[in-house]
Parts: structure tokens; C-alpha cells; sequence
């Protein structure tokens, strides 16, 4: 009975750190996508800017298109879609959580690290000291709110120089509209 509740609370433990981890993987990739847009606009604005005060060679126009598709996919690829497939460990959440959350005292990052000793311990430590590690760090960090290592700030402030970037792009385009016809 006393192992299963163990399991239990080294299962409830990683699942609340997954869990964790998904949402800050989630900002993390908002984050990107909101940064991807304001820098599409921006190209898309430096562009229909310039075209407006020179009109530039069809070799300068094709070279700025692929310059900016170019610099677009770094953005993307870097801001937007590494945060997805290069995730965080379990362990790195867990660092991040102890850095916010001292009361823990390394409990958490001690409890996963630990938990591999419980099937195969070549160090010799007490598996009841191991579960007892375990069952702290479930029981307190089940008391903490750990969505606050996640910052919501950097997403509203992306959020409205991306709106506001939209502001510009129309404002431009019902002011000019003959930029965009011109090919």
C-alpha cells in the first residue's frame, strides 16, 4: 500500500511538471509566433516603403524578398518552432520551479533524481529516505502555484507591437493604395 501511494506521488509529481512544461512550451511558441508576425510586417513595411520613395530594379526587389523570406524562416524556425521540439527536461522545469519556489529545498530536482534509484541503486541510499524525498516534493510543490515561473509579459507586450503593427500596415494601405498595385 505505502509503494503505491509512493508511485502515486512520484506520478502526480511528473505529470504536474508536464503539465508545467506544456504551458511554458506553449509561451514560449505564442511568443515566437507573435515575434514571427511583427517582423513579417515590418519587412512587409520597409519594403512597400521604400518602394514608394525610389522605385527600385526588379534585382533589388527579388534580392529584398529573399533576404526577408530568408530572415522570416530564421525567426520562425528559431522563436516559433524551437520551443516545440526542443522542450525542456523534466529536470529543467524542475530547476526552474526551485529557483522561483526556494521553500522546495531541492526537493524536487532531489525527488527525480533520486526516483531512479529506486530500481537500480548502486549507491546504496535508503529507499525509504527516497520516498520520503518523493512524497515532500509531491505534497509541497502540490501546494504551490507553479504556472508563476511562466511570464505572461512578454506576450502581451509582443501582442501590441504586433497589433499596433497592424494598425500601421492598414493605415498605410488605406492611405496608399497604390503601392500595393504597383508590382
Amino acid at each position: 500500500m505505502k509503494n503505491e501511494h509512493n508511485a502515486k506521488s512520484y506520478l502526480s509529481l511528473t505529470d504536474r511538471l508536464k503539465d508545467l512544461r506544456s504551458s511554458y512550451v506553449k509561451n514560449k511558441a505564442i511568443q515566437g509566433i507573435l515575434l514571427f508576425l511583427s517582423f513579417a510586417i515590418g519587412v512587409s513595411l520597409v519594403g512597400l516603403w521604400l518602394n514608394s520613395v525610389y522605385v527600385f530594379p526588379v534585382a533589388f526587389r527579388v534580392a529584398y524578398l529573399g533576404l526577408g523570406a530568408l530572415l522570416l524562416v530564421v525567426v520562425l524556425s528559431y522563436f516559433g518552432l524551437r520551443p516545440v521540439f526542443n522542450q525542456p527536461t523534466t529536470e529543467a522545469m524542475a530547476l526552474k520551479v526551485e529557483e522561483k519556489f526556494p521553500e522546495l529545498n531541492n526537493r524536487l530536482i532531489a525527488a527525480l533524481q533520486l526516483s531512479k534509484n529506486l530500481q537500480n541503486n548502486p549507491e546504496g541510499y535508503s529507499t525509504e529516505m527516497i520516498l520520503a524525498v518523493i512524497q515532500q516534493a509531491d505534497t509541497t510543490s502540490g501546494r504551490l502555484p507553479l504556472k508563476e515561473i511562466i511570464n505572461p509579459q512578454p506576450i502581451r507586450k509582443m501582442g501590441q507591437v504586433t497589433a499596433a503593427l497592424v494598425v500601421v500596415f492598414l493605415t498605410f494601405a488605406l492611405i496608399f493604395p497604390g503601392v500595393f498595385t504597383n508590382s
